[in-house]
C-alpha cells in the first residue's frame, strides 16, 4: 500500500502510542504479563530476628488460601526469612495480586519483571543491588582430573595406504 508502512502488516509488533506520541506504560506492562509469571514479596524486616522459614511458609499458605477464596489459584512459596515467591498462572492478574499484597501488613516491597515497587509508591524503582554472597573461609577442594597415563597414545585410527595388505 502507498504510505501504509507505519501499519503493522508485516507480522511485527506495533507499539501502542497514545495522543502526542506517548507510550501507554500500563498497557505495555499488561502485555508483558501475559502467561505464567513469577513475582516476589519482600517482607517487612522482623525487628526481633525470630522469623523462620517455617513462619514465612505459614504466611504463604495463609495468602494462598485467601487468594483461592478470591478465585485465584496462585502458588506461594517461602524463599527465606524475608522473601515470598508467588507463581501466577496468568500474569494478566498481576495488578490484583500487587493490590492484595499491599493489603498485607507484612509486605514491604513487591518485585516483578526485575522492577521493584516499595510500599506507598505507585511507580517501580530500580532494584537494590544484590549483596555478594559471603565467602566461606573453608576452601572446597576442586575435583582432580584423571591424569593421562604415560606411554599411552591417543586412539586415532591408523592411516590406511594403497600398499597395505588386507
Amino acid at each position: 500500500g502507498g504510505g501504509d508502512e507505519a501499519e503493522d502488516g508485516g507480522g511485527g509488533h506495533a507499539m501502542d502510542v497514545g495522543e502526542g506520541g506517548t507510550v501507554d506504560v500500563a498497557q505495555l506492562l499488561k502485555k508483558q504479563a501475559a502467561g505464567p509469571q513469577l513475582t516476589f514479596a519482600r517482607l517487612v524486616a522482623d525487628p526481633t530476628g525470630a522469623r523462620t522459614i517455617d513462619d514465612v511458609n505459614a504466611l504463604g499458605a495463609k495468602w494462598a488460601s485467601l487468594l483461592r477464596s478470591g478465585g485465584m489459584s496462585e502458588k506461594v512459596y517461602g524463599i527465606d526469612e524475608n522473601t515470598v515467591l508467588m507463581s501466577l498462572t496468568d500474569g494478566a492478574i498481576i495488578d490484583e495480586v500487587r493490590e492484595f499484597l499491599w493489603l498485607q501488613d507484612e509486605v514491604d516491597e513487591f518485585e516483578w519483571n526485575q522492577q521493584v515497587w516499595r510500599r506507598g509508591s505507585d511507580q517501580p524503582q530500580p532494584p537494590k543491588p544484590k549483596a555478594a554472597p559471603p565467602v566461606s573461609a573453608e576452601k572446597v577442594p576442586k575435583k582432580k582430573r584423571g591424569k593421562r597415563i604415560k606411554g599411552k597414545k591417543s586412539r586415532r585410527p591408523k592411516e590406511v595406504t594403497k600398499d597395505a595388505e588386507l
